[in-house]
């Protein structure tokens, strides 16, 4: 393979993670804008704070690679794409990885979920995992 080709399909990644990035942020933005609120932002990470009502449904909707701090307990359902169901509980204080996933969500709790997710952005020259 040339270096030229090299070059171009590192660019081709790196654009298609951008946009898989500003899609996802966007998405989330225009289908819920009440929901999500950013508490910071720079060239590194994306932070912002997430509120479900309680029994809310959220319809289908994309989150890049984050960590996730949950300030409230949960107790929600995670529907993919292809149809699998996760139930998913976690306590307040609770930080997690979260790998770059879509689904929808419903709040299965009476009380409010509130968590704060930190969204890293690409770096150039690195795919996102």
């Amino acid at each position: 393979m040339k270096r030229g080709d090299n070059v171009r399909n590192m660019l081709a990644s790196l654009t298609f993670v951008v946009a898989g990035y500003v899609l996802a942020c966007a998405q989330r933005a225009i289908l819920t804008p009440e929901q999500y609120k950013t508490e910071f932002d720079n060239d590194k990470v994306h932070v912002v704070r997430a509120f479900h009502a309680p029994r809310e449904k959220v319809p289908m909707h994309s989150h890049p690679t984050a960590v996730v701090v949950y300030l409230t307990d949960v107790h929600e359902r995670s529907t993919a794409p292809s149809g699998i169901v996760k139930e998913v509980t976690h306590n307040a204080g609770d930080v997690v990885w979260s790998p770059a996933h879509s689904h929808t969500l419903e709040n299965l709790s009476e009380k409010p979920i509130e968590v704060i997710e930190i969204e890293l952005k690409p770096i150039a020259g690195h795919s996102e995992k």
